[in-house]
């Protein structure tokens, strides 16, 4: 699946040339139809996290779901966390990243007098408002374990919520050996597909496979 273009509208980062990447996407249809089970199918709010090894296709599972959403006409707001790549890596400026295409998909629910630290949770909770009981939006971030933070910080609450509100999903990708995964697993609830698995083994060999094809 070629990846669609990022929205364009001003602030926000255009990520095609990082979507570009991973252009030549094979395989893992096992891997992307669990994704769409516990995104789309019932049950509250929550996470999804895509785990495994370098090397494992994390960002090209990703980037695949995410042109296959787009192409469908869905809006999904999206982050490429990438260390020492302008200042993508930035807890400050992924929020900003979330919080300027969630606006433009919602542009009333905007709040130009909010807080930059509570921008984000505050128009999540917006969106879940206006989404009722039955809609859904998910949003995606690739690369938290290259996220800029001092030794010993944990970044991800500068960006991430930490109670996400009703109708809302991340979908988030991460090296199994981040130190902070834990405080993702301890979010409630959250699901978590680490291709490590050995139930995944087949879907590994048939990327391989298809690569060498």
């Amino acid at each position: 699946v070629a990846p669609t273009a990022s929205p364009t509208q001003a602030g926000l980062i255009d990520f095609t040339a990082e979507r570009q990447r991973h252009g030549r996407f094979v395989g893992r249809e096992d891997v992307l139809a669990r994704l769409d089970e516990w995104l789309d199918g019932p049950g509250e709010a929550g996470w999804v996290v895509l785990t495994g090894s370098p090397g494992m296709g994390k960002s090209a599972i990703l980037s695949a779901w995410l042109a296959r959403r787009e192409a469908t006409g869905a809006v999904v707001p999206h982050h490429f966390i990438r260390r020492q790549v302008a200042d993508w890596d930035q807890p400050e400026v992924i929020a900003a990243s979330l919080v300027a295409q969630i606006e433009a998909a919602f542009p009333a629910l905007r709040d130009a007098e909010a807080k930059p630290e509570r921008r984000l949770l505050e128009l999540l909770g917006r969106v879940s408002k206006q989404l009722g009981g039955t809609g859904r939006l998910a949003v995606v971030v690739d690369g938290l374990d290259e996220t800029r933070a001092e030794p010993g910080d944990n970044p991800l609450p500068r960006f991430l919520p930490h109670v996400v509100p009703a109708g809302i999903l991340f979908l988030c990708a991460t090296r199994l050996t981040y130190p902070h995964l834990n405080w993702l697993e301890a979010r409630s609830p959250v699901r978590r597909l680490d291709l490590d698995d050995a139930r995944w083994a087949a879907s590994n060999e048939a990327v391989v496979r298809g690569f060498w094809e």
